[in-house]
């Protein structure tokens, strides 16, 4: 019976191991919760002290292979970054281009929108800058009143306090 559970014990461990080093293959982190349903264990066997300390061997030893592989890949020559650099200044340059032509071509959709927008009995009439300039300065007078009537209104609101309070201690008083 002890020799049974041994062996049991010797299973899960080595389960426990392959489920935590496939899962750190993948690239995940391993949580403890993963590990043991992976593993089909419970939670309480990962508590254990060794195999608490081979998940944690497991883990060091991908932190290194990582590590490792990232000190080999990141050898770079100047040259190597120097032809990244003008590769990445093409592109920005082409970018650059881009941008301008689209949005010289929403210039011009956007001009085609507001034009059909125009309160304009005849669109043709768009040249007509004397129209133009007088609608223009029928709207800012329109904007000017709006905004003289908003401050009357403002200065209204901000005597309401003081009134009320005036017409309270006049009632108090009387």
């Amino acid at each position: 019976m002890r020799q049974q559970r041994s062996l049991t014990s010797t299973h899960k461990f080595e389960r426990v191991v392959g489920v935590t080093r496939a899962l750190l293959a993948r690239g995940d982190e391993p949580a403890i919760a993963e590990i043991a349903r992976r593993a089909e264990v419970s939670r309480n066997f990962l508590y254990k002290p060794e195999v608490r300390h081979a998940i944690a061997l497991e883990v060091q030893a991908a932190g290194e292979r990582l590590s490792a592989g990232l000190a080999t890949s990141s050898r770079v020559t100047a040259a190597s970054l120097r032809a990244e650099l003008e590769n990445y200044k093409a592109q920005n340059g082409r970018l650059r281009d881009q941008l301008r032509q689209l949005e010289a071509k929403l210039s011009r959709v956007l001009g085609v929108a507001v034009l059909g927008e125009l309160p304009l009995d005849d669109h043709r009439e768009v040249g007509n800058e004397a129209r133009l300039q007088q609608r223009v300065a029928q709207l800012e007078s329109e904007a000017f009143e709006l905004r003289e009537a908003l401050a009357d209104r403002e200065e209204q609101l901000e005597a309401v306090p003081t009134i009320n309070r005036e017409l309270v201690a006049q009632q108090n008083r009387s």
